[in-house]
């Protein structure tokens, strides 16, 4: 229902829908729906399937800030 409700809404409002090339590189990526208690994970594909977003290389990657990460 919130996938639907969501796609509705994106309709009504043509947003363009910017998916960060990055989040490739997870298995399973999650996604928050606005809420601590509405995380939900899905693979990269439904992710860009569900949302009709453009992949996009969006963050700057650096190994001094990979290494801190992880």
């Amino acid at each position: 229902v919130f996938v639907l409700i969501n796609r509705l809404k994106m309709e009504l409002n043509k947003l363009d829908i910017l998916i960060d090339s990055s989040l490739q590189r997870f298995n399973t990526p999650f996604a928050a729906a606005g809420h601590p208690n509405c995380v939900f994970k899905m693979n990269f594909k439904e992710l860009q399937k569900i949302t009709n977003g453009s992949i996009k290389e969006i963050t700057e990657w650096d190994s001094l800030t990979y290494l801190t990460i992880y």
